[in-house]
Order: structure tokens, then sequence, then C-alpha cells
């Protein structure tokens, strides 16, 4: 009877694949006998949004218009709080309970006044205003949900002056500096190790009034055992896409990624904002994953619904939902530690989380994102 059941679980889980099989690769050693289903492994994806559109800043043409805009996107930030906000991650948390969450724009807010931005910026905005980070673990720990940092990595660190006022003297500024992260949070107690923070080779360049600045992006990643399995955890933030030259960038980027992952033999689990939906071009970061290997959760198990995970109003303040792209998501490659030419999945459950109005909070979405949750059992071999 047993091996019966290792029979079928192994012909359900071939079926389960996206990937294409292919002859070469294939470990003739492998019997149906040896392949078992994982324990439950429950992992989040959620970008937790600044709180305002960064690219208004670009609308400057001259030097001089540079911090009124700042202002502005300042003071959205400021209505958008994430003190509030973090509220509704909490609720995801609570119904989900993650042992894996991959979160995205994880912001750290500082403030330096008065500013030296027009005399060279000098010293560095260190007053912290905002840290999502801090916010969400205080959160979740006054909940009972205890949750630490596996990895992070720092992204873009932007510094530009903002306008806060004036007298008969001129006008006053102060100096406002955005640092963007990407962050793993485990359960207490789960195993981590081999931690990587990488910086993409690849990133957007654009002048605002005359001022360059690099909106540099990365990922972590870490292993995680989880029930006695060990998983690879690969959480991501690629560069918008929609036209040149911000698809040709994310293209690059996800290239950069997949190559990096290339020789991983452990099962993979690459999660974030990938700015890249399954109608884009075959050439954008979406396929590049399909190409490389991956199993798109929401596809395997939604296939005729949309999951759509993008976007609400920059102000968070839509009284309906306003999502119409599916660009957050969850891959899975598991081929048996190098064993088969193709990923196997298993069984799996997905869902969308803060996709519906119940789910605002003080008036606002938790983001102008919807979260993705999955809980899979992914097969391995018994050794």
């Amino acid at each position: 009877m047993k091996n019966w059941v290792g029979v079928l679980v192994f012909i359900l889980c071939a079926f389960a694949s996206a990937g294409q099989a292919r002859s070469e690769g294939f470990d003739p050693s492998l019997t149906a006998s040896r392949v078992k289903l994982g324990k439950p492994l429950t992992i989040m994806t959620r970008n937790l949004y600044v709180g305002a559109d960064l690219f208004q800043v670009l609308e400057a043409q001259r030097p001089e218009q540079i911090p009124l805009l700042v202002a502005q996107t300042f003071q959205s930030i400021v209505k958008n709080s994430i003190h509030m906000r973090v509220n509704g991650f909490v609720n995801e948390v609570k119904n989900v309970r993650p042992d894996v969450i991959g979160l995205q724009e994880v912001s750290l807010i500082r403030l330096q006044s008065p500013g030296d931005f027009l005399i060279g910026n000098p010293m560095s905005a260190e007053i912290v205003i905002y840290d999502y980070l801090y916010e969400l673990l205080r959160a979740l720990k006054e909940s009972g949900l205890d949750y630490e940092v596996a990895g992070q990595v720092s992204n873009a660190d932007i510094e530009l002056p903002m306008f806060v006022g004036g007298d008969e003297n001129g006008p006053k500024l102060d100096d406002v500096r955005l640092t963007d992260r990407d962050v793993i949070l485990v359960r207490k107690g789960i195993k981590v190790s081999d931690v990587k923070a990488h910086n993409f080779h690849t990133n957007l360049k654009l002048p605002i009034g005359g001022v360059e600045v690099n909106f540099t992006r990365g990922f972590v990643g870490t292993n995680v055992k989880v029930q006695g399995i060990t998983y690879t955890i690969i959480n991501v933030h690629l560069e918008v896409g929609g036209k040149a030259p911000f698809t040709l960038i994310q293209a690059a980027q996800m290239q950069e990624l997949v190559r990096a992952l290339a020789t991983e033999p452990l099962p993979t689990i690459l999660i974030g904002d990938f700015n890249s939906a399954p109608t884009d071009p075959t050439s954008q970061p979406y396929h590049q994953a399909l190409a490389a290997g991956f199993v798109d959760l929401w596809d395997r198990t939604h296939p005729f619904l949309p999951g759509f995970t993008c976007c609400q109003d920059a102000d968070l303040e839509n009284k309906t939902g306003k999502l119409n792209m599916r660009i957050d998501h969850l891959f899975v490659r598991n081929n048996l530690n190098g064993r088969l030419p193709f990923s196997i999945v298993g069984l799996a459950e997905v869902s969308l989380l803060g996709e519906n109005p119940d789910d605002m909070v003080f008036g606002l979405w938790p983001s102008d994102h919807a979260g993705v949750a999955a809980r899979i059992n992914l097969p391995f071999v018994q050794q």
C-alpha cells in the first residue's frame, strides 16, 4: 500500500509541475517510493508601501522645484502613516500565521533640520521619523506574534532638500532621507543560515531637477529549516516596468538573480514584488522566472482567476478596490535537489491578502498592493 501511495504522490506532483520535462538531467535511481510530501510550510509576500508616489518628484524641471515636490511627497507619507497602516498587516499575519514573510518597501525615513543639502550635504540626515521595520515588529509583538529578522538588504538611499516654511530671511529647508530595504522575517525559533544581501549591478539612474539620483534595488536570501526540511528563500523587489528604460533594467536585474540561483540545489522559494505580470513580453521577469524552472503558485492553484495585486490609489483612500495587475508573486523551484529536469510542487493553497475593502484600517488600505500567501507541501526525496 505504501508503494502505491508513493507512486500516486509522485505522479500528482509531476503533473503539478510548470517546468518542461526533458530526458537529460533525470536521475534514473529516483523511485516513486522515495518521494514523500513534506510537512506544511506557509509563506507570505507583502509590499508595505512607503505611503506616497515617489515618482512625482521626477516632475521637477529645475533644482529649485525639488524642495516643494519633496515636501508634498513627505506630507503624503505622514498622512498615510505606517503607524496606522501596520494594524492591517498584523491582522493578515494573525490569519495566515506564516513561517516566512518577505517584505518590500520597508522604509527608513530620517530628517535633518536645518538641512545642509544645498552646501554639499556634508552630514547625512539621522533623526528617525519612521522606521517601518520597527513599527511592524512592535505591532506583531504586541499582538502576541513573535517574528525575527532573518535577513535584510538596504537598497536606494536618497536624501533631498524639503521646503518647511520661510520668513524675511528666505525659505527654510530640511533634508529628508529615504532608505529602502527588503526584509525576510521568520517565526521565532526557525533556524536560519547562509544569509545573503545583494544590490543589483544594473539600476535606474534619473536626473531630478538636474540632480542625478540612483534608485538602487536588490534581493535578500537565506536558508531556513522548517519541520526538518531546509529551503532557500529569496525576497526581491525589481525595478518598475511599463516602458524603456524601466523594462530593460528590470529584465537585467532578474537575469542577475536567475544567474545567482542557477546552481542552488535546495528547494527554492522566490517571493516579492517583481513589477512584472504574466501578460508581459517573454523577455520580462515573470517569464524569466518560468524559463529558469520556477512554478507560479497562484497560476498553479487558480489558473482561471486574475489574482490582481496592484494597485490602489496612491492616497489609499479609494473605497472600492482598483487592483488590475498581478505583479507580486510566489515562485517555487523544487527539482528534488537536482534529480529532476523540472519542478514538482505537491500540494498548495494560495490566497490574496488585503484586497477587500473590509481590510482597510482607519479609512486606508494597508498598502497600494495586495499581499500573497501560500501553504505548501513540497515533495522531497527520502534518503
